[in-house]
């Protein structure tokens, strides 16, 4: 039986009543799709889902064509098992297929992701690891991803695996088990898998396709907690099943952005937080597993915790490996200059210290988790305020990188976005900018032309240049009130108009009479550090 959903994915249902004592350990499901006129072959693994109304076995096959047109597929099973094995014909139409595809990554191009259909993808994300599990135990998560998306969100730093807890605060949202295998944490059973779970997964992941907004899917996560710190119970062999039934089930979906193998991999073997080479190999590994199961090419990408080695040094020949998602040492203004990460300092000297080399997209995927009033995580989040979310943001754009947030209201044991973190009102003026204000596909990091600044990097004050390729449109961020002298030929060929990053406001156009410009002096407020502005030159 074949099911279609308006993502253009299609499903596939096969049954057996042949008597099986473990379906998900003891038999292999693949599917060879080959559409001939292309020369084009897919290869695709079943996943075991339980039993239908009949008592039969269920394989579910999830497939989403990339062409229109007559496709063949041969379905085998090992050990042969009656009604696993066939052959079937498929005739898709234009109108079937999904309209932007599949995202990919593209290092020798600006910012590096597009979609099959050639659109270029400006990632603008937040982290919500639980959000699988926060579904699964009655979260609106619906709610949710709506108030983030009107806020410029379009994807998710998710876990597949709920953390039972974070550092000093358990989850207050969850209302039942989310062990995601078979038995429980403290008799478990890694060669079957909690169904109920995985289908709360799967209708978060419809929502995202919904709602066009796509996942990060982090299969391992930190490296110190159950059951992937123990290597004695969680073997090779039970890892290898975990991450082939999780790829299989959900290779198919276009809103599988980024797989991430996991999250700080390098706490590796044995969760002592502190680098472990062999992580690299383990790495290497897992996303080897990844590729082999799915045909779709999903960027696969290694986040760090590590910050002295870069990932570019220790990554960079692994061929699997396709994005760096660079964490940043967000705490430095806290525990070296003892106060609120206002600054966001170091951002971009962290950044281009993990991508020293062009070989591989990088995003700037966590500098820190705003604290929200009235809720509490983890200490080290109480330093950062709105200043660090709005700073981070922006500096990480004015360097060339897509950013993902991080907010104490979404980041795992709490899960709600009212009361929202001061800075998250910050987003949307972000994202219209990179998205409606300037062409940011178009855009790149041009800090030459800025021949003269106030400020410094080391300090966070630093003015940044964002440029096109002809100088046609050329736009500063300026951290704090400063001054900057522009390489201009002819500054008064250009247009000069002022952008608000706290509003998303603009002042009245002018135009330049200098290469010289001096930010706006506004004062708002009594707190420190809340005069940033952007400058906008255009032809």
């Amino acid at each position: 039986m074949i099911q279609r959903y308006d993502n253009g994915m299609m499903e596939i249902h096969l049954t057996t009543q042949q008597k099986i004592i473990n379906p998900f350990w003891g038999v292999e499901v693949t599917a060879i799709f080959s559409h001939k006129e292309d020369n084009v072959e897919q290869k695709l693994y079943g996943f075991y889902d339980g039993l239908n109304s009949s008592g039969e076995h269920i394989w579910k096959i999830r497939w989403t064509p990339i062409l229109a047109g007559e496709w063949t597929c041969r379905i085998t099973s090992k050990p042969y098992t009656e009604g696993l094995s066939q052959e079937l014909r498929v005739h898709i139409e234009e109108k079937d297929l999904n309209k932007r595809g599949f995202l990919h990554t593209y290092p020798d191009e600006k910012w590096g992701l597009k979609f099959d259909n050639g659109e270029p993808f400006y990632l603008f994300g937040d982290t919500m690891y639980n959000i699988f599990g926060a579904y699964y135990c009655g979260v609106n998560v619906e709610d949710i991803l709506l108030h983030r998306k009107s806020q410029g969100i379009n994807y998710i730093r998710a876990r597949m695996q709920v953390s039972p807890y974070h550092p000093q605060m358990r989850n207050v949202w969850q209302t039942k088990d989310c062990w995601p295998w078979g038995g429980s944490a403290q008799l478990p059973d890694f060669t079957q898998f909690n169904l109920d779970y995985f289908r709360a997964v799967d209708e978060v992941m419809f929502l995202m396709e919904t709602l066009e907004m796509g996942l990060e899917v982090i299969f391992e996560a930190w490296m110190w907690e159950f059951p992937f710190n123990d290597r004695n119970q969680f073997i090779p062999e039970f890892e290898e099943l975990w991450v082939r039934y999780i790829t299989s089930r959900y290779t198919a979906y276009p809103a599988v952005y980024i797989w991430c193998p996991a999250n700080e991999y390098e706490f590796y073997p044995s969760g002592e937080i502190k680098y472990h080479p062999e992580a690299d190999r383990w790495l290497k590994r897992i996303a080897a597993m990844i590729r082999d199961c799915d045909p779709y090419k999903h960027p696969i990408g290694a986040h760090n915790w590590e910050k002295n080695i870069p990932l570019s040094d220790r990554l960079e020949s692994f061929e699997d490996i396709d994005v760096y998602l660079v964490q940043t040492g967000w705490d430095v203004e806290f525990n070296k200059y003892k106060r609120d990460a206002s600054l966001c300092m170091y951002l971009e000297s962290q950044m281009r210290h993990h991508v020293s080399r062009g070989n591989k997209v990088a995003i700037c995927a966590e500098f820190g988790y705003e604290r929200v009033k009235g809720l509490f995580t983890a200490p080290a989040h109480q330093h950062l305020d709105h200043h660090h979310t709005r700073r981070g943001q922006w500096r990480a754009g004015f360097s060339g990188y897509p950013v993902i947030h991080g907010f104490d209201n979404t980041w795992g044991a709490h899960m709600q976005v009212e009361p929202d973190a001061i800075g998250a009102k910050y987003l949307i003026h972000f994202y219209r900018f990179m998205t409606e204000e300037i062409p940011f596909h178009e855009m790149t990091s041009a800090q030459m032309l800025i021949l003269g600044a106030s400020g410094s990097e080391e300090e966070g004050t630093l003015p940044l240049c964002l440029a096109d390729e002809n100088r046609s449109i050329v736009t500063v961020y300026f951290p704090t009130r400063g001054k900057c002298q522009l390489d201009l030929t002819k500054p008064e060929e250009y247009l000069a108009t002022w952008f608000n990053p706290r509003t998303g406001e603009k002042t009245h156009t002018s135009q330049c009479s200098s290469n010289a410009f001096t930010s706006p002096d506004t004062h708002e407020g009594d707190e420190p550090y809340g005069d940033d502005w952007i400058l906008i030159l255009k032809k």
